[in-house]
């Protein structure tokens, strides 16, 4: 996404772009809260305390068929269709298909619960019985040396920094049981993830509240346009303790490990192994280092928010603004016209190139014999269901009549093989699907009882 600042950017340390905040530990996975988990009484956040100005922004978010969305720490959304979390979080109603342009305001120093309900603190203390016990015997250990959760919060990144962990992008996968145990005392090498997960666990352990975030943090300025370009490799992950008087304190425990990767990024995180976009040899941001590409590549992305915050935030004002300004005003005669015009210019051309490709429309052979084989089913009571893939429309005939499950799914890998394949061409496999279509027979053989619908 990209967010743009009504007035200064703040530093890239502070650039910490909440999306998901994650309070339950099971079966070795983070996980949100669904809404169902939460008590009707708790859905709803106490109001924040706020003073001073806020930081105002706008961002424009690419789709990601989810509903969450990226603010500052603590946001509140000042455009339509944006709705806030009892995790203080933002989310959109129904999920990102389009582009998304939304404002917010962000108060960075606001308390956020400065009491904890008994519910909201079991959640956040809340361990899977019996798991990473050496973890839990290290939380002990520190706090009971401690004098305070702030002393211990200190004592645990402190730890973190002296000893001989490593921030990398690659490490050894952890086992199943305990995993934050073999991190802790063995592998000591992962990412932000890691780091975030094995604090809050260490957190957990010894009685204070802390939860692992997720979302991007720092980003890009292009100086074009002072727009501040998130990318994906900017994601990562933190936590979050409670502490009295204080309420839920960001703590990043990877930057103890690797104060690079906040200040300067994931770039300058990894410049020894070279792993920055490794996988993606063609990413223009790669080679940014080559002062004329990267000046391209920024002067095209800053034309790119102009005209994306042009069409995303084109409302009824400034739609009724333009009409004004073209047409010297707005009469029902002129709306009239505008309309029956853009009808001629666009709809109709359009209309009639749809039409035609609808009846210009070649069906494949493959297709052709494919549907021969679905309607064969769907007389003895298999129909095929709309969006039903052919993967998983064979596996449900298979499971049903185990005695042609082995017909069933020699046909769908023909097909797909043609279809989706390599071999779009290759006349030897159409004709073979075109023979073992039509050998198959399932209603002889269900009608004589070797299998039940």
């Amino acid at each position: 996404f990209r967010a743009q600042f009504e007035g200064d950017i703040p530093e890239p340390a502070g650039l910490y772009w909440r999306g998901l905040v994650f309070s339950k530990l099971e079966e070795g996975a983070w996980q949100s809260l669904r809404y169902y988990d939460v008590p009707a009484e708790e859905r709803r956040p106490e109001p924040v305390e706020t003073a001073g100005e806020p930081i105002r922004y706008s961002v424009i978010i690419e789709p990601t068929q989810q509903n969450w969305l990226y603010s500052l720490r603590y946001a509140r959304p000042t455009s339509g269709g944006v709705l806030s979390g009892p995790d203080f979080v933002l989310f959109s109603p129904t999920e990102l298909e389009d582009q998304r342009i939304y404002s917010v305001e962000t108060w960075p120093d606001a308390v956020l619960e400065p009491s904890l309900s008994p519910w909201r603190r079991e959640v956040e203390l809340r361990l899977p019985e019996g798991e990473n016990p050496a973890a839990v015997a290290l939380a002990g250990e520190l706090r009971s040396l401690a004098g305070s959760d702030e002393a211990y919060v200190d004592a645990v990144l402190a730890r973190f920094t002296r000893e001989a962990f490593v921030y990398k992008l690659d490490p050894p996968l952890l086992p199943q049981s305990n995993p934050m145990d073999a991190f802790l005392f063995q592998t000591r090498a992962g990412f932000c993830e890691h780091y975030a997960a094995a604090f809050v666990v260490l957190m957990r352990a010894a009685g204070v509240p802390a939860r692992v975030v997720a979302g991007y943090q720092g980003g890009e300025v292009n100086p074009v346009n002072r727009t501040v370009l998130v990318h994906q490799f900017d994601a990562h992950a933190w936590a979050e303790v409670w502490l009295a008087g204080r309420g839920w304190v960001r703590v990043d425990p990877t930057a103890a490990v690797s104060p690079d990767r906040i200040e300067w990024g994931l770039e300058r995180a990894l410049a020894a192994e070279g792993d920055f976009l490794s996988d993606s040899p063609l990413s223009l941001v790669r080679y940014r280092s080559i002062a004329w590409v990267n000046t391209l590549r920024l002067r095209y992305d800053a034309i790119t928010w102009r005209w994306q915050s042009f069409v995303l935030g084109y409302n009824r004002d400034r739609q009724f603004q333009l009409l004004n300004d073209v047409f010297g005003g707005i009469s029902v005669r002129k709306f009239l016209l505008v309309l029956f015009g853009t009808f001629l210019l666009v709809l109709l051309p359009v209309a009639f190139s749809l039409l035609r490709r609808r009846g210009a429309a070649a069906e494949r052979p493959c297709d052709r014999y494919y549907l021969q084989f679905c309607e064969r089913m769907a007389a003895v009571g298999f129909v095929r269901s709309p969006g039903e893939t052919a993967d998983d429309y064979a596996a449900r005939i298979a499971r049903a009549v185990p005695s042609i499950s082995g017909e069933v799914r020699e046909i769908t890998r023909l097909y797909a093989d043609l279809a989706y394949g390599a071999q779009l061409a290759d006349a030897r496999s159409l004709r073979l699907l075109q023979q073992a279509i039509a050998a198959f027979r399932p209603a002889q053989k269900m009608r004589f009882g070797r299998d039940p619908v």
